[in-house]
């Protein structure tokens, strides 16, 4: 397993190194990791928000184009859950 911060790219970076290794092909990357904060959002915190983006919408975007890029034409399949909104 990888254990990270999925706002970081490098992050992602290393569970594609991982995960694409043995073959170096992802057939399928489910996509669950998501966060929200579950209060009013009355207060301005512009890193706060940035980080939810981060992680429930930028980091499914790149884990997508990652699988494209290592899949090289082969088949493969992105799932992406939106548990967290």
């Amino acid at each position: 397993p990888v254990v990270g911060d999925l706002a970081d790219p490098a992050v992602i970076d290393q569970v594609f190194a991982v995960a694409g290794a043995p073959t170096n092909h992802v057939a399928l990357v489910f996509a669950n990791a998501g966060f929200a904060y579950y209060e009013a959002a009355d207060t301005p915190d512009w890193e706060r928000n940035e980080r939810i983006f981060r992680v429930n919408t930028l980091a499914p975007l790149y884990l997508y184009q990652k699988t494209r890029a290592l899949a090289a034409g082969r088949p493969f399949r992105v799932v992406i859950t939106a548990s967290a909104m």
